[in-house]
This record gives structure tokens, sequence and C-alpha cells, in this order.
């Protein structure tokens, strides 16, 4: 098959995410031939990480793609990336279709699991807590041949008529890997855009998921399913929205279509165990429309208004908060994120998974957690700063400041701090003053 690469767009008219489709390679931990009718259970390693991926505490992981691994994918990660990754337990997230995995179904009943279950175990060593994305959907699903990919129909969603093979395809996902606890399913609403309406088909969404929901809990009653995965997308002002909300900001409109979406979801779901979405910062129209430390209020904005409504855990399983447009170095990027970390802690989300681990080199790290100056992994100074702030965050959490200049996290484990300008900022801690460089993260003592 014809190798494809991938972009992720932010938001849903950005560029269509393409896929590597990886070399099939037995692993000596595949039972079988790799192309074979068996669905198999393939055993986690011994010390696999087993924690939930949901407790006290927000978790901050990472979501693999096709580049998260040497070679465009087929390589798996570096000894000093495993090392960077195994510093913490974190939720690692797979697709079972597309971003570094294969087509594991491409005909009826006729499984691929070697590209799947390479991720799933390079999640593994790196002492990861492995979730999978329920998403995409081999072609004969979709109209496309039995046994051919076109990866070009990666985005698009399966017919209803395979609604329910969806669903047993996602049950064979659940039953294979034991040690894999949370599903979430399908991805941004791929493919249930309904032009002739103008809106989300969120009905024919919500018909899918609880399918696939009742399917994985048959065959795994533990495991734990959520859903929508909706974007959340916003407008410059209410001019430039065809469909404004009531949830606006200097940061910009929300877009009521998808808050339609969700409280549809909300409402006629089978069941969930958790909430999901994508968030980007930047309006659709004319990017950020303030500086991106206030564009923050919008999450936090959007998480009050889904607490009202659930008392489900708050998932953000993408989030793009920098600039589009622009260079903004790795100190600045750092920055912008740990105080949108703060912020998600104060808002009570439970897990927030950034886009990408790996980057390229420093010019081009959007977010990354380390780049490959040289060939080798260099940490960025992001890196440092969750594990700092997810020390903090798994303590009894007895403060937090979500609007200063300076913004902190405290418990009982210390004090996690961050400056959002680009001069010194004083803040107060332990009853004195503390200074934080430009831009500057900082873990202080409790």
């Amino acid at each position: 098959m014809a190798r494809r690469r991938e972009t992720k767009p932010a938001l849903r008219r950005r560029r269509s995410a393409r896929v590597l489709s990886t070399v099939v390679l037995v692993l000596c931990s595949v039972i079988g031939s790799p192309a074979s009718t068996r669905t198999d259970t393939l055993p986690a390693r011994p010390g696999a990480a087993a924690e939930r991926a949901s407790s006290d505490g927000l978790q901050i992981g990472v979501t693999h793609t096709q580049v998260s691994a040497r070679h465009g994918g087929d390589g798996g990660l570096t000894t000093a990336e495993r090392r960077l990754l195994r510093r913490r337990p974190q939720p690692q997230n797979q697709h079972i279709m597309g971003w570094g995995a294969d087509n594991p179904e491409p005909s009826p009943g006729q499984f691929d699991w070697t590209s799947l279950d390479r991720r799933i175990d390079m999640i593994r060593e790196a002492g990861g807590v492995p979730i999978i994305t329920l998403c995409c959907a081999p072609d004969w699903m979709k109209g496309g041949e039995p046994g051919a990919t076109d990866w070009s129909l990666l985005e698009r969603a399966p017919d209803e008529e395979h609604y329910r093979d969806f669903a047993d395809l996602a049950a064979q996902v659940a039953r294979r890997y034991p040690d894999v606890t949370y599903f979430q399913v399908w991805n941004e609403l791929k493919g249930f855009y309904d032009r002739s309406r103008n809106r989300w088909d969120i009905e024919a969404y919500t018909r899918m998921y609880n399918l696939v929901y009742d399917a994985v809990k048959a065959v795994r009653p533990d495991a734990r399913v959520g859903g929508p995965y909706a974007t959340v997308e916003s407008w410059s002002s209410t001019g430039a929205a065809s469909h404004p909300s009531s949830l606006r900001g200097p940061w910009g409109v929300i877009d009521q279509r998808a808050l339609d979406a969700i409280a549809y979801w909300l409402e006629h779901n089978t069941g969930a165990d958790f909430i999901t979405m994508s968030v980007t910062t930047a309006t659709g129209d004319a990017g950020l429309t303030t500086d991106p430390f206030t564009a923050l209020g919008k999450l936090t904005t959007l998480t009050r208004w889904v607490r009202a409504r659930t008392a489900l855990p708050i998932w953000i399983a993408e989030w793009y908060p920098l600039p589009e447009r622009g260079s903004v170095g790795l100190r600045h990027q750092d920055a912008i994120i740990s105080a949108g970390l703060v912020s998600m802690i104060e808002a009570d989300v439970s897990t927030v998974l950034l886009w990408r681990p790996r980057g390229g080199d420093r010019t081009s790290c959007r977010g990354c957690l380390w780049t490959m100056d040289g060939g080798e992994p260099t940490p960025t100074p992001l890196h440092a700063s969750i594990a700092q702030l997810a020390a903090v965050s798994e303590g009894s959490i007895t403060g937090v400041d979500a609007t200063g200049r300076a913004r902190l996290v405290t418990s009982r484990a210390g004090t996690f701090a961050v400056s959002t300008i680009p001069r010194e900022a004083v803040t107060r801690h332990g009853g004195g003053a503390v200074r934080l460089g430009p831009y500057e993260t900082k873990l202080l003592d409790g």
C-alpha cells in the first residue's frame, strides 16, 4: 500500500489528516499470522502500567501520530524517547486506523492487527497508560471495496448499515487489549456533518455510539467508554458566526452547533463514563482575537457549561492553544500551555491529551514534549513543566489562581507557578515574594 503522511487539523475546515500505512511486521508478541480471522487477546507485558487514566488530579497525556515513531511510524520510540515518557506514567492514546495504524479489518472478518499491536506495545514499553480512540473505519464500511484501503477516505464515517459492523470491530479491539481501560468513540465527529442542514448529524453519531458502547461493554464490562469527541469551534463575533451561542468573551463566540451536539449526546446516549471534546482557542475566521493567555478563557467557559449539564469526567481529547500565525518560542509555548493546564485544574477537567509528543526541530515544534535536533530527543521546557504540574495536581489541591500575571496551583505536594508576561513577574507565596523570569515556570516548595 502507498505511504501517506498525515497532518492534523486544529479546526474542521483545515487540512484533512493523511496517514502513513505502516509496513506489516509480525511482532514476537502477536499470536498467529498478521492477517487472520483470529481475534486473540494480546496480553500486557509484565510491568505494564495498569493505573487509571482518570483519578484525582488532572491527568496529562499524549496522542501518538504517524510521526511519533522512527522511520515514518515503523520503528517505535528510541530508547531515549522511552526514557522521557517513562519518567512518569501518563495516558498515551492511539487510534485504531490512521495516525500510525493500518486498516485493522481490510475485509469483513479478516483482521490485521500488526500495526495496532505494535503501537500498543510501544505505549507499554514506554510505561504508558494505554488509551484507544475507536476511529476510523475500514473502507468496506463506507462504500469502498473489501481488501482495499484508500487513505483519502479516512475521515468518512461508516454508512449506517455498517454501524453494527463498526461496533463489532470496536468490541474485537476491546477484547484484544485487556489492559486498555479507556476508549474514545470516533474523532471530532468526522464524516458526521450534514451540509444540507448545516449542522452536525449528532443523531446519526449517537446511534453509532450507542451500538459501540453496548458492544464494548458486552465483552469488557470494566471498559470506560466516552464521546462525543466534538470539535468546539468559535468565531470572532456574532456577525461572523452563522450559529452564535451565548458563550462568548474577548476570545470570540462559541458555535452553537457544537453545544447542540454535546447536549443531544448527553441526553440520548445509552451510557457513558466520560465526555470528551476537541478545543481550539483560535477563531475559525480571524485566528486569535486576543492574547493567547486571555484566550484560555474559552476553555474555562466551555467546561463550566458542560459541568452544569453533567457530572461525567471531562476529557479534552485535543487542545490547540497556540497562535496559528507567527513564531512562538519554546519558552513562550511552555507558558501558554502550562497556564492552560492550570485553568483546566480550576475547571475540573479530568484528562487532557496533547497531540503528538515528538517534534521535528526547535523551529517546527508546536507544543511538543521533545524535538529531534541532531537526531536525538531533546526535552522542551514543556516536558519539565508537565512533570512538575502533574506532581502538584496529584496532591490535594488547596488553591488555584488562573487569572493573574503569575498563575499558581498549590497542593500538599507543593506549588506550581507560571508567568504569563515577557518580563519579570512577582507573586506572593509562603508569606514572601517570588520572582519569575519571562514566561518562566517554576516548582515552589509547599
